[in-house]
């Protein structure tokens, strides 16, 4: 008997429960200070006030954005990525000196940034060594992740480093 009710009222808490039950969707979000937005038949505009961390990542198959809202599939930036594959950072993960190697002719002057997870821009020094080479002493910085951003002639290449 008291088996029946249990079972009877579970198949009716899963009866009712079945219609309000939806999946989890993946949607843009900005967390910012303030902001708002207006439409009207020929404009729209969003905008935020307060963002204090802007970066990107792109890895092989991955485009994460960070900071200033970006529209359905706009791109996250004018800046262009050069081709893959003439950048190295090395060691990674690395506990001292840090080397970079790019292959090629540079298309203009390469500077450097390194900026923390938590989007603090570093200053390091960085060194070149030889034509295609330069280095740069890390071992000052706490160990966890990093990313460097490699700027040339309007092109931007982030890599990622860990510092252990």
């Amino acid at each position: 008997m008291k088996t029946t009710i249990i079972r009877s009222s579970l198949l009716l808490l899963l009866g009712t429960s079945l219609g309000h039950l939806r999946a989890q969707t993946l949607s843009r979000s900005v967390i910012a200070s303030g902001g708002n937005s207006f439409s009207s038949s020929s404009l729209q505009a969003d905008w935020t006030i307060g963002e204090t961390v802007i970066g990107s990542f792109n890895g092989s198959s991955l485009l994460v954005n960070q900071g200033f809202q970006q529209g359905p599939d706009a791109a996250a930036s004018s800046v262009k990525s050069p081709a893959k594959g003439h950048m190295h950072l090395y060691p990674n993960p690395s506990n001292g000196i840090l080397n970079l190697s790019y292959t090629g002719t540079p298309a203009g002057v390469l500077r450097f940034s390194l900026w923390s997870t938590d989007g603090k821009q570093l200053n390091p020094t960085w060194v070149q060594q030889t034509s295609g080479l330069w280095t740069c002493d890390i071992s000052a910085l706490a160990p966890g992740s990093y990313f460097v951003q490699v700027f040339e002639a309007g092109t931007v290449q982030v890599l990622p480093l860990i510092k252990r």
